[in-house]
């Protein structure tokens, strides 16, 4: 879940006018850095979304999200973000990016608008 969150600030930074070399610096300077979103981060910079960057495929975590939200629901617990996540990972996948790395959710993410 923390993938379609960091690809919102993400968006977040560039819609306020931070560039997204400004905003990996100042992520990796913080408390929040870590390997995982440098990784990711270097592919959202570079654009690497393609088949052949895959270190997890987005068909897999999507699985994986659906078989946490059957559990939720069998065990009555409420999973608003995995939920969310899911159709967002589904709506990617509708576009043809079941294959690409999760971080390829990022290009559906960053054209979504402010919805109140």
């Amino acid at each position: 879940c923390m993938t379609p969150t960091f690809s919102e600030a993400i968006g977040l930074a560039e819609k306020s006018g931070l560039n997204r070399d400004e905003f990996f610096d100042v992520l990796g300077a913080g408390a929040l850095q870590s390997p995982w979103y440098t990784i990711k981060g270097n592919a959202v910079k570079n654009e690497l979304y393609g088949e052949h960057q895959v270190t997890f495929p987005m068909k897999h975590a999507q699985k994986d999200l659906r078989l946490a939200l059957e559990l939720g629901e069998q065990v009555n617990q409420s999973l608003t973000v995995a939920h969310e996540t899911n159709e967002l990972f589904k709506e990617a996948m509708a576009q043809g990016l079941q294959d690409c790395d999760l971080i390829a959710v990022h290009p559906v993410i960053s054209k979504k608008e402010f919805n109140k």
